[in-house]
């Protein structure tokens, strides 16, 4: 893999972990306002009709005809990543953010160093076994976790959200060959299917769309799974299982600091230390690998 490719994909993944940063305020603003599987019928709808649209534009440079692995493999991942999400929108309105966000990543980083050295062959190198480490005592320091009070399925549902989301960002590599515009715009589409038979099942109430801040911090999650859907796609092809898992890990300090702007949460030196070993765990490798680069 040549390390400028590489690196550009290393920077998608981080411009996504940007964008991720906000989804925790996201689901709060939109909470169970309306229905849940309403919700992401309408939101799904919203992102796919744009990528359509692209599609549709700029056909041959969007669509490639696929194979029946293909196919396979993209349905199971629209399968993976709207289970991660349910689980993860469910636990951060039934759980402590800072707690929720603890194990999800944590489940996420450590499912990215099994699946790439299983599947992908990735070696675990020295480098990488001491990121892993900082990355948990960063995430320690910053939430300072105690479950004794969490009911033990919200901490279980917490963890397999962030299991099932390291397949979906790594399965991804499976599917060379074609854009990431139409596995995104595929990833989105599928799920409407079980979104909408959920939602009539458990007799959810419809309604039209309207122009308020519910629907708006709705629509625009949307949005926002159009933009992050790109990045991870291309840059999870272009970069190592466990480098990018690391880089994810992003998030927690950028969702620490957006907490403190929102919602005026305090920072302690503490959680300002955990995010500096977990910037540090992020940018280890990189340098590594560009050191050997240069050697």
């Amino acid at each position: 893999m040549k390390k400028n490719t590489a690196l550009l994909g290393s920077l998608c993944i981080l411009a996504a972990t940007i964008i991720y940063a906000g989804f925790g305020v996201l689901s709060r603003i939109v909470g169970f306002s309306i229905p849940l599987f309403y919700q992401n019928v309408t939101r799904n709808l919203f992102a796919a009709f744009i990528l359509g649209v692209i599609i549709l534009l700029h056909k041959k440079q969007t669509w490639k005809k696929m194979t029946t692995k293909a196919w396979k493999i993209v349905f199971v991942r629209a399968i993976i990543g709207s289970s991660s999400f349910l689980l993860f929108f469910y636990t951060m309105n039934h759980m402590e953010i800072g707690l929720t966000y603890f194990l999800y990543y944590a489940a996420n980083t450590i499912g990215g160093y099994v699946l790439g050295s299983l599947f992908f062959k990735e070696r675990i190198t020295p480098i990488k076994w001491i990121a892993l480490v900082l990355a948990f005592v960063g995430l320690f320091f910053i939430y300072m976790i105690n479950l004794s009070h969490v009911q033990p399925l919200l901490v279980g549902m917490a963890i397999l959200s962030g299991l099932l989301v390291s397949c979906w960002f790594i399965i991804v590599k499976k599917l060379e060959g074609y854009s990431a515009i139409q596995i995104n715009f595929l990833d989105l589409a599928f799920p409407i299917i079980w979104y909408t038979i959920a939602s009539l099942l458990f007799k959810e109430t419809w309604s039209i769309p309207q122009f308020t801040p519910v629907w708006i911090a709705s629509l625009f999650y949307g949005a926002c799974f159009v933009i992050t859907g790109l990045l991870i796609v291309y840059g999870f092809k272009k970069t190592e299982a466990q480098i990018g898992s690391l880089i994810m890990l992003a998030e927690i300090p950028i969702a620490t600091l957006l907490a403190y702007l929102v919602y005026h949460e305090s920072i302690t030196l503490l959680t300002t230390l955990g995010g500096l070993l977990i910037l540090v765990a992020m940018t280890l490798p990189e340098l590594a690998a560009l050191k050997k680069k240069n050697i």
